[in-house]
């Protein structure tokens, strides 16, 4: 339960409720300009963006900068293995175990050599969890689940995971964002929250946040949201509009409101990576309505836009 985790740091990354959550840049609608000459884009706070930026993503380094969304997505990995037997507390000792296929348990190592969050789930259910420790055998591999850490209890007596039917999954949660790189040009991020098996806290997977792509200078998000927002009904995997991240519904229940994103609109704006001494073009270019006031530099710059349906939400699914 989110809601009982301590006041730790980098605590967001763990809200699993919410695997899709966006960070809407103040000034950066429709319609609106964007100016990227400005030197004071690092240096944002957290009301700078709606809903405000959580102080643990404010300190990521670099830091966002301002005028840019910013994109935070929690879920189970594609890669996955079966579990060989599942012991609740009490039943093989005084922690929850999990014993996994050793022949498919490098497939979950894959990128993150120690990580110790993971998803344990079934046609009817998910839990996520972290371990406590992780033990490689040749004829299992044990996951060992503790109250303790970020686990603030282990599984309640309800769950019951059968070997052939449920499989373990590494729990991700990334953030995505615009920051400066070492030469101050701007770049899209990616930062990935981890906690290893045995530390209790949570940390960012290789200590820093990983540079994706050069020269992307501005990153616009909107999102499709479910015909159905009232939250006593089930969403039926309608698209029905598009909505930035401070305009979903209801409003007065961002759960709902964020689970009902089916899909999602991307537009990035990108520069050489060198200047040109060739003219620039006049007009400047559009991401998602978005207007750009755009530096003196001699870069060209151009606008990518796409269009994303989000797995397992749209009617058909």
């Amino acid at each position: 339960n989110y809601t009982t985790l301590p006041n730790i740091a980098n605590k967001e990354a763990l809200n699993f409720d919410f695997s899709v959550q966006g960070f809407e840049a103040k000034g950066s609608s429709a319609g609106d300009t964007v100016d990227l000459s400005a030197a004071t884009l690092p240096n944002g706070a957290g009301s700078d963006w709606i809903p405000a930026l959580p102080a643990s993503m404010l300190a990521l380094k670099p830091a966002p900068i301002r005028g840019s969304d910013v994109l935070a997505l929690r879920f189970l990995s594609a890669e996955s293995a079966d579990i060989l037997s599942f012991n609740l507390p009490g039943e093989t000792g005084p922690n929850a175990t999990i014993n996994v296929n050793p022949t498919q348990w490098p497939v979950l190592k894959k990128d993150l050599d120690k990580g110790g969050l993971f998803g344990l789930a079934d046609c009817r259910q998910v839990v996520v969890f972290a371990a406590n420790q992780v033990s490689e055998g040749a004829t299992a591999t044990t996951l060992t689940v503790a109250a303790s850490g970020v686990n603030q209890s282990t599984f309640d007596g309800s769950d019951t995971f059968a070997p052939g039917q449920a499989r373990v999954y590494r729990a991700d949660s990334f953030v995505y964002y615009v920051g400066l790189n070492d030469q101050n040009l701007p770049s899209l991020y990616r930062a990935r929250y981890n906690v290893e098996p045995g530390s209790g806290a949570i940390t960012l997977a290789g200590g820093a946040s990983e540079q994706l792509v050069d020269g992307v200078e501005n990153l616009q998000l909107l999102y499709g949201q479910d015909s159905v927002t009232d939250a006593t009904k089930a969403p039926i995997g309608l698209i029905e509009s598009t909505r930035r991240a401070d305009q979903l519904l209801p409003a007065a229940d961002q759960r709902t409101a964020w689970q009902r994103v089916g899909a999602m609109q991307v537009g990035l704006l990108v520069s050489s990576s060198d200047p040109a001494a060739s003219q620039q073009r006049a007009s400047s270019p559009q991401s998602l309505g978005v207007n750009f006031k755009l530096p003196n530099d001699g870069r060209f710059r151009t606008t990518y836009e796409t269009s994303i349906a989000l797995r397992n939400r749209l009617y058909g699914n």
